[in-house]
């Protein structure tokens, strides 16, 4: 899972991808379902490929992250094939057996620090009383 805030500025995205050449980059809202697909720049970074990008994200919503090489179609046994523009269905959901899909993730956005995160935070306060409790047995 990828951790990204609710920000205006340009945040990486950095995967361990099945092949080193990206193209095309699908972003889908789990709450309302709503796709975007973006054509950003990806660079590899050593073991990984990654890109800069600017996303218009909710906090607290959890999205679906598609990676495909829409130019280099391959199949199962990695042998090349012709472009076909029906790679993929209209909705750029769903993939034939033909696809060229990257990478697949899923992308949390969240403005909390990583390392104290907490699905409570600012929701539950937790009730300090002075009773004392007696136990007799």
């Amino acid at each position: 899972m990828i951790i990204l805030k609710q920000q205006i500025e340009s945040q990486t995205i950095k995967f361990i991808p099945r092949f080193y050449l990206a193209d095309t980059l699908i972003l889908r809202n789990e709450t309302t379902n709503v796709s975007v697909t973006l054509n950003p720049t990806f660079v590899v970074d050593g073991y990984y490929l990654k890109c800069d990008l600017i996303l218009d994200l909710k906090e607290n919503t959890f999205y679906n992250l598609t990676v495909l090489n829409t130019a280099l179609p391959f199949t199962a046994d990695n042998g090349i094939k012709t472009v076909d523009n029906n790679i993929l269905t209209s909705d750029m959901t769903q993939f034939s057996s033909e696809n060229s899909l990257i990478y697949r993730d899923k992308i949390f956005c969240t403005n909390q620090n990583k390392d104290n995160y907490t699905v409570n935070e600012n929701q539950y306060v937790a009730n300090v009383t002075t009773n004392e409790f007696k136990i007799y047995e």
